[in-house]
């Protein structure tokens, strides 16, 4: 069967005169026709094509937060005030429970050590809150103090200083204004 044998002409002539429905796409290569997908009417448009991601974007979800950015200074300051407001000990940041936690809710957050927590975070966080209360007690005209000698769970014996005054809302306020370890017994006797 040469190219001028009948067949391969009336194949030729078939396969181009023959009208081809609307779903039907040629494929001019293999001689024979697909179905295209189907679309109905709603669907006549075309999807919006996916724009590749950029390397930027791609590893921005695994690049740890800037340590002097706002987002890790919120965190660690999140932890610090759950150490000091909870007595949690300062090697809660070193226990695998813990960092998994934080690493799970957050994982750009990468937690700072013991050390910082020991030296800088609760330290900040002292002189902030003695500020804040020495700012307080300067606007009180009247106030009253109370001791209170109490143990330890572990029964060392501590002596706090409160502060208690009604502030301008007329809100009943206390203050901690000191603990201080106290080495006599506190008993009746003493």
């Amino acid at each position: 069967m040469g190219p001028s044998s009948p067949t391969h002409a009336s194949t030729s002539a078939f396969i181009q005169a023959a009208p081809l429905p609307p779903n039907v796409t040629p494929l001019r290569t293999l001689g024979t026709a697909v179905p295209a997908p189907a679309m109905d009417a709603s669907s006549s448009h075309k999807a919006p094509a996916k724009k590749q991601v950029t390397l930027a974007a791609a590893f921005s979800s695994v690049i740890p937060y800037d340590k002097k950015g706002p987002r890790w200074q919120a965190i660690t300051d999140a932890v610090t005030h759950y150490i000091a407001k909870y007595m949690v000990p300062i090697y809660t940041v070193e226990k695998n429970g813990f960092i998994k936690m934080l690493q799970t809710i957050d994982p750009k957050y990468q937690l700072p050590s013991r050390k910082h927590f020991a030296t800088v975070a609760l330290p900040n966080l002292y002189n902030k809150t003695r500020a804040r209360v020495a700012e307080q007690l300067q606007n009180i005209v009247y106030y009253s103090t109370t001791t209170d000698l109490w143990s330890s769970r572990t029964t060392h014996p501590y002596l706090s200083l409160t502060v208690h005054f009604i502030d301008g809302e007329w809100a009943l306020r206390g203050m901690c204004l000191q603990t201080s370890y106290f080495p006599d017994d506190h008993t009746g006797e003493n």
